[in-house]
């Protein structure tokens, strides 16, 4: 029996690794904990299995604001945006009826969430390709010095930067952009390839009496970010 201090530890140990995205180091690290913490609990049929990824890692993102100040603001980096390095104005761009507005071209785009937890990022990026904009910042939903990221589209990398702000620094460029014509510059580091590799465990545990019946419980360890409710926490119930 696995004790709820035994999976506390094993989700703060998780946790404590960088971004485990599919086919990274972090990954593997996770990969490799978990691999001893099986055994430790004294499973001795443990097998990696090997498969084939687009492996994507944020190597780093930079925003700056260039005008009318200097000042530096921490971003993330939405998934599968690429490398880039991008300049223009900034311009807020509404969420509700887009077509009331005129093309922003060239410019880069800031923009709240919005009420949608998953959709509303996605939202926000097609919205920014309509406005044929640079790149586009998408303000954190709520407060706490907090950045967020999910998925925004699949099936490839984006044709554009996204990048997310804590709710605190967008209610900063917000109203910055009030007050008169604001330039940024954003700048990111991504690692790309197609051929990437990202592993399973399969720890088998046999019947006691006998049985042919099959029980499969099972978690993904990869994570996009170090929380614990995606996938640390259920990775480590499952473990």
């Amino acid at each position: 029996m696995v004790s709820i201090e035994e999976i506390r530890e094993t989700i703060e140990r998780l946790c404590s690794i960088e971004n485990k995205i599919a086919g990274t180091e972090a990954e593997k690290k996770a990969v490799a904990y978990l691999k001893k913490r099986l055994s430790d609990y004294g499973l001795k049929n443990i097998e990696e299995e090997s498969f084939d990824v687009h492996l994507w890692n944020p190597v780093s993102c930079s925003l700056k604001v260039t005008s009318p100040i200097q000042k530096k603001i921490k971003a993330v980096v939405f998934p599968y945006s690429q490398s880039a390095k991008v300049k223009g104005s900034l311009v807020q761009f509404h969420r509700t009826s887009p077509e009331k507005y005129e093309k922003n071209n060239g410019t880069i785009g800031i923009t709240a969430w919005g009420p949608d937890l998953y959709l509303g990022p996605m939202k926000a990026y097609f919205n920014a390709l309509d406005q044929e904009a640079k790149a586009i910042i998408i303000a954190s939903p709520i407060g706490g010095d907090l950045t967020k990221v999910v998925v925004v589209s699949s099936g490839g990398l984006l044709k554009i930067p996204a990048i997310n702000v804590t709710k605190e620094d967008g209610d900063y460029l917000f109203k910055l952009v009030e007050s008169g014509p604001v330039t940024i510059e954003i700048e990111l580091d991504v690692e790309y390839s197609e051929s990437g590799e990202s592993q399973n465990l399969i720890a088998t545990i046999q019947s006691t009496v006998g049985s042919k019946e099959e029980i499969v419980v099972g978690t993904h360890i990869d994570a996009w970010f170090k929380g614990a409710a995606e996938s640390s926490a259920p990775t480590a119930i499952a473990s």
